[in-house]
């Protein structure tokens, strides 16, 4: 093994007793993360935002320190040849003062640490020995992260005697002891790796205990969470589930489950399951700002563990310049088993569009069923009372064509299924959601309107050139009037048009308009969306975008011809909640005047949305 050290420029003896770093630079970082490696460093000089910290004086032990560091990192990473030298450099007669540091002022110095990598260490071989008799040597090859002809990492070694524990815990072994040796000629640049698994006995589940502090839940909810019975043969991943499964209620601030060391003669496992609830009453307040709902209020009063049952109750309101609305909710976990939920609504909402405004009263229930990994399938039904306050379309022909009535009753069942598989709900960079739903109402069922409502959704995320992601959307929307209905009202209409779908125009305002340039909707709608998304400095980040939608006054077609598409460029900051996001979006191809209903003057070909959230 090679380790050279040496320090350029000034020299330990020059530097003074202390200084402030102002700025370090790194030279020669190629094979590893350079922002990553910035985070081990002594050397980190204060963000300059940061303005009301005191900066932390140095010494040129901290930079030979951080010389060290680097290595340790390269290291890590299987690069065992690094040489780092540093250079310290004075910034002239810049100081500054540091209260309580000094008695007088230290002097500014700017880094500069120069990296030599050397050749990466490769794994040659990787060898599985075990006491089990025919050891599948070649299937754990396959499912550990090690791989031969691979640069050789300390991660991905501790990851593989994690991976190996895993694999053996899955066969009925509990306690699986897995040793390793990793032989590393540095003359050649290679590794040889070898594991030693004593798996020890294979158990039964036995015994299951539950433990609980504070508000308890049912014991046969705590039950129905586990994914083993006293009896079944051991498996981690049971184990593993039944934990996240009990996460998942949301109603314990820890949920442990503990498999006991047997007696030596014993063949099953007792099992402890030690539960920690949260506080049952939570109350929430949420303020935001959006370019399209104007100020958005939200309040909300929850209770967890109802019934004892960890079922949920929560109360809310929230307003914005589009919505106003007041309901209750209650979900119910767990119903028959693990992969049932229940979730009911029911309140008033107020919509305040510029086709129309509608008041109404709803109801509805559905069942969740998760079906395989990442599937769930639902069925549900829905009843509302709409009255339409006022129609703001100019036409009479065209106001009675979307408004017979001033208030329609309608009951329906609806059924979807979907498959969710992403990194990540705030900042997917990689997966897939797939939705397939279906809203139908019939006058059988009570409902004053009868029609189908389809809809197909898809969207993937990807980053074959990290750290941009590429993230895509195609939707398709349809609605119908079946039986004896001959019109689809206002407010079920289809719109686009905005921050979450063609961001060139203005909210709802893509497709038809009336005289008055209010906007008809459709009866069916296609939008398609692709972004780029990038970092730019720290939780600043950047993307440049190209949507596409049509709107089209029938149901089930979609006029290829009347595609509007629109591009443009936006920034956010990635906060907690999410992307807070300014977007500015340019119209490609917008309708000409001669597209436009007489007198109607055509949008501006810009168009700027400010948002909280991803767009999709």
């Amino acid at each position: 093994m090679l380790w050279v050290v040496c320090a350029a420029g000034v020299e330990a003896g020059s530097l003074p007793e202390t200084f402030v770093v102002r700025k370090v630079k790194l030279a020669g970082v190629d094979s590893v993360s350079a922002a990553e490696l910035r985070k081990t460093l002594a050397a980190r000089p204060r963000r300059f935002w940061r303005f009301w910290e005191s900066e932390e004086p140095l010494g040129a032990l901290d930079l030979k320190d951080d010389q060290e560091r680097i290595r340790q990192f390269y290291r890590a990473r299987g690069f065992y040849h690094t040489r780092v030298d540093y250079n310290a450099a004075p910034t002239g007669a810049e100081a500054q003062k540091i209260a309580g540091e000094s008695k007088g002022p230290l002097p500014v110095v700017q880094v500069l640490f120069t990296v030599e990598e050397g050749p990466p260490v490769t794994i040659s071989t990787i060898r599985i020995d075990t006491t089990v008799p025919d050891p599948p040597e070649k299937e754990l090859l396959e499912k550990i992260p090690l791989k031969t002809g691979r640069t050789f990492t300390e991660s991905d070694y501790r990851k593989a005697k994690k991976s190996l524990e895993r694999i053996f815990g899955n066969r009925g072994f509990p306690f699986p002891r897995v040793e390793g040796r990793v032989q590393i000629d540095v003359r050649e640049n290679v590794a040889g790796v070898k594991f030693f698994v004593d798996p020890g006995r294979s158990l039964s589940f036995g015994t299951i205990a539950i433990f609980q502090e504070g508000e308890t839940v049912a014991d046969k909810v705590v039950f129905r969470a586990l994914q083993f019975e006293s009896g079944d043969a051991y498996t981690a991943s049971a184990v593993e589930q039944s934990r996240r499964n009990l996460v998942n209620l949301d109603v314990f601030r820890s949920a442990v489950i503990l498999p006991k060391r047997p007696a030596d003669d014993a063949d099953t496992l007792p099992v402890e399951v030690r539960l920690r609830s949260k506080e049952p009453r939570q109350v929430g307040f949420g303020i935001g700002y959006g370019s399209e709902d104007g100020l958005r209020l939200r309040a909300s009063w929850t209770y967890r563990n109802a019934f004892s049952r960890a079922g949920r109750f929560t109360l809310s309101a929230r307003r914005s310049d589009l919505i106003q609305n007041v309901q209750a909710e209650y979900t119910q976990p767990y119903v028959f088993d693990a992969r049932t939920d229940l979730r009911s609504r029911t309140g008033w909402e107020r919509e305040i569009f510029d086709s129309y405004t509608n008041r109404k009263w709803f109801f509805n229930t559905a069942l969740d069923r998760r079906l395989w990994p990442s599937w769930t399938g639902t069925v549900g039904y829905g009843l509302e009372n709409n009255e339409l306050e006022e129609v703001q379309i100019a036409d009479p022909e065209e106001r009675l064509e979307f408004f017979q009535n001033n208030e329609y009753l309608i009951s329906s069942v609806n059924a979807g299924i979907g498959r969710k598989r992403i990194d990540s709900d705030l900042y997917p960079t990689r997966g897939e959601v797939f939705s397939l739903a279906s809203e139908q109402a019939f006058s059988a069922i009570g409902s004053e309107l009868s029609f189908v409502n389809p809809s197909v959704e898809f969207k993937a995320y990807r980053s074959p050139l990290a750290p941009v992601t590429f993230a895509g959307r195609i939707k398709l929307e349809s609605i119908a009037p079946i039986g004896d209905t001959e019109f689809i009202p206002v407010f079920k209409r289809l719109f686009l048009g905005g921050s979450n779908t063609v961001r060139g125009y203005g909210y709802r305002m893509l497709g038809p308009l009336d005289a008055n340039g209010v906007p008809l909707g459709g009866q069916s709608a296609a939008n398609a969306n692709l972004e780029a998304r990038f970092p730019i400095y720290q939780s600043f980040s950047g993307i440049v975008f190209f949507d596409a939608g049509v709107v089209d006054p029938e149901a089930f077609r979609f006029d290829t011809g009347e595609i509007r598409t629109a591009a443009g460029v936006g920034f956010r900051y990635d906060s907690v909640i999410g992307p807070v996001r300014v977007e500015f979006g340019y119209k490609l191809n917008p309708e000409s005047e001669d597209e436009l209903p007489p007198g109607v003057e055509p949008e501006s070909r810009w168009r700027i949305h400010f948002s909280i959230g991803q767009a999709f």
